[in-house]
């Protein structure tokens, strides 16, 4: 967890870092599932995916969280996200599914609305990403 929060670069002890990645995760405007998208500095944009859904009301000694700038997506596809790492290799980040989804199609379905709300999202709320994925022939403002 601390590695992942080092990414954030939050000031404090680590205690006060994840209540400050509460917050942000909490007041975001844009969460879905076990993803938001958070803004700690204006203009810096982070996809935020938890192993357990945002509105769960549980207990949790050990919350496992992947972060990934917004900057570092590459493609948003069903499988999750490819996206490229500080050594610039590119790597795949797969979609966090419910745990006690058994049905196949279920969690097919799943990964889609993963894949189609992320990516709608940051074209709307992104602009590096919507210049990135947007054709050239459409237009690249909203």
């Amino acid at each position: 967890m601390k590695e992942e929060l080092w990414l954030l670069k939050l000031p404090g002890s680590i205690n006060q870092q994840l209540l400050k990645l509460d917050k942000l995760i909490y007041s975001s405007e844009h969460r879905y599932s076990t993803m938001s998208i958070i803004e700690p500095e204006k203009g810096q944009q982070w996809v935020v995916m938890s192993k357990v859904i945002f509105d769960e009301n549980e207990d949790f000694e050990e919350l496992s969280l992947i972060i990934c700038p917004v900057s570092d997506i590459r493609e948003i596809v069903f499988a999750g996200i490819r996206f490229i790492d500080y050594t610039n290799n590119k790597n795949l980040l797969r979609w966090q599914t419910k745990r006690d989804i058994e049905d196949e199609e279920q969690e097919v379905e799943e990964k889609r609305n993963f894949a189609e709300w992320l990516h709608q999202t940051l074209l709307e709320v992104s602009g590096d990403y919507r210049q990135q994925h947007t054709p050239p022939n459409l237009p690249k403002s909203l």
